[in-house]
């Protein structure tokens, strides 16, 4: 089951029906574990990348004030063509998040990019965030991932954050038709939450 994608709560409920899993008191926000999976080319910084994952996803749960999950999956790719194989994703996409399993292109590629902290940073947004916003547009979890990970107006041909433009539909966030679009729709997502939270709004109310 586990090699199928399903998640623990998944898997509890399917051999032990109507069980309730919770922190044991005391326990907090301090039990939740971050395992890293490398190919083995990489496991010489797996310390490394754990104690930056761990403490990025502890710095994001502060910031959305949200409890972090028991247990999280964080798999980098040995390959790109095996993480666009596995995700469905396009070549020029970082990473997928299904429930609380991240899926990345190879460690090398991120640092190349100097973009491991944002995806990461990124990627636990939807884990803490997309079950209560599993309901709302695109856009609004998306955005909110690009602001919290300080993504917004990285790109140089994303929108002026002086210009309002419409935010992108589900279906222009789904399938971007090239990169420079994909960039583009991301950070117009991002300028949309941005404007939002300006008015006062929490993100859980975002729509």
């Amino acid at each position: 089951r586990a090699r199928g994608g399903a998640g623990r709560d998944a898997i509890l409920s399917a051999y032990f029906p109507g069980l309730s899993v919770k922190a044991m008191p005391g326990m907090g926000r301090q039990a939740s574990v971050v395992r890293i999976e490398l190919p083995e080319s990489d496991r010489r910084d797996l310390s490394e990348v754990r104690d930056t994952a761990q403490r990025l996803l502890a710095s994001v749960a502060r910031q959305l004030d949200a409890t972090q999950p028991a247990d999280t999956v964080v798999r980098f790719h040995s390959t790109v063509e095996s993480y666009t194989r596995e995700t469905g994703q396009p070549w020029w996409t970082a990473a997928r998040t299904r429930g609380t399993r991240i899926d990345l292109v190879p460690l090398g590629v991120l640092r190349q990019r100097g973009t491991l902290e944002s995806t990461l940073r990124h990627e636990f947004v939807h884990v803490l965030t997309d079950s209560r916003l599993r309901d709302r547009p695109l856009w609004v979890r998306e955005g909110l991932a690009v602001i919290l990970a300080g993504e917004l107006g990285v790109p140089p041909e994303g929108p002026r954050r002086d210009r309002i433009e419409p935010c992108p539909t589900d279906a222009e966030l789904r399938a971007p038709t090239s990169a420079d679009a994909w960039r583009h729709t991301y950070a117009a997502a991002g300028a949309c939450v941005e404007r939002a939270l300006k008015t006062g709004r929490r993100w859980q109310d975002l729509r």
